[in-house]
């Protein structure tokens, strides 16, 4: 799968369920098998077919508790269960979703209205899911240049056990350093996600390969963002203590 391909996939999976209480048998058949959700005594529920599965969490609101709240989660014989109350009148969105690692793989939400202290109906949603890696793959490996110098290089390569590992050299006209981790894809921010990034400060010697000794920064959290469009696929790197921004395009783009 291409890196097109990839941006209109996931924007299908997102899309799809938008609306899912008025267009539920447009989603696809997997979400309607394993979401079940009602409404009793005005609460809204949530029951997701975990199996043995424990990495579903439900959201909390603390973005905003004002219309309804988490009031139970728990996985109870195969099911996670998620119940929430209602606080005041107006519409708010809840979801659940399921991590692996610092990334989430698969996320439904559903927009809820309330009315009269109760949750009346369901009057939207979404639903997404993580591709395999080995759909991404080919649209992420290799090399890719910084879109408007072509300064710094990035380099993907496949991770042995899951996800990508990477690799951006900024020479010492544009930040000297060699940063280097591990990334996951995470399907709801359309990223790939970092918490363990390291920073070597690096001289106009660096020569690609010479050992890095001790990291002058390490544990960075950060992502690679998908951006652009199918036509003009883009990564746009931030890494949060380092407060780098980078915008990167295929290397052979970069070229053009």
């Amino acid at each position: 799968m291409n890196m097109k391909k990839l941006l209109a996939t996931i924007l299908t999976l997102t899309l799809l369920a938008c609306g899912l209480a008025a267009f539920a048998e447009e989603a696809p058949a997997q979400v309607n098998e394993k979401f079940n959700t009602l409404i009793e005594d005005g609460e809204f529920i949530i029951q997701v077919d975990a199996g043995e599965d424990l990495a579903w969490l439900a959201d909390d609101m603390e973005q905003d508790p004002s219309v309804v709240q988490l009031a139970y989660a728990d996985n109870l014989e195969g099911t996670f269960v998620a119940r929430y109350s209602p606080v005041g009148d107006g519409d708010m969105t809840v979801g659940v979703r399921r991590y692996a690692g610092i990334a989430c793989d698969e996320v439904m939400t559903w927009d809820l209205h309330v009315e009269n202290g109760a949750v009346q109906e369901v009057i939207g949603g979404s639903y997404a899911v993580s591709p395999a890696d080995e759909e991404i793959d080919a649209s992420l490996l290799g090399e890719w240049l910084e879109a408007d110098t072509q300064a710094t290089a990035l380099t993907i390569e496949k991770n042995p056990e899951r996800g990508w590992d990477i690799e951006i050299v900024s020479p010492v006209s544009h930040g000297a350093y060699v940063f280097k981790t591990s990334v996951l894809y995470d399907c709801e921010l359309n990223a790939l996600l970092y918490d363990k990034g390291k920073f070597w400060d690096i001289d106009g010697n660096y020569e690609e390969g010479a050992e890095l000794g001790e990291a002058a920064m390490a544990g960075t959290t950060g992502e690679l963002a998908l951006l652009g469009d199918e036509q003009s696929p883009v990564l746009g790197w931030h890494d949060d203590e380092r407060q780098v921004d980078i915008l990167f395009v295929p290397a052979g783009e970069a070229a053009e």
